[in-house]
């Protein structure tokens, strides 16, 4: 499991962010991803967690994905096993 934490700028070039994240999955799909307020993507394809890090980056924020082998979700905190950062961009 990947976990793509990303900090976009307060400005309109937010949306330019997730334009482009429909436009790569396509409308369908994109609808049925649900966006974290905390700005995180979990996800286990490692083009796509590339591609939403590259964008940020392209917008004037900032990424880091990270290799997440275990996350305890039902609860308040998240319990992370092991978070081994992969790549920072």
């Amino acid at each position: 499991m990947l976990m793509v934490d990303y900090d976009l700028p307060q400005n309109n070039r937010r949306r330019t962010f997730y334009n482009r994240i429909k436009q790569y999955m396509g409308e369908d799909e994109a609808a049925s991803i649900k966006f974290s307020t905390q700005s995180v993507v979990l996800t286990e394809d490692a083009k796509f967690a590339l591609f939403i890090a590259d964008q940020a980056r392209e917008v004037g924020g900032k990424a880091h994905i990270y290799e997440v082998n275990e996350i305890d979700c039902l609860g308040l905190r998240k319990q992370f096993k092991e978070l081994v950062e992969i790549s920072q961009v």
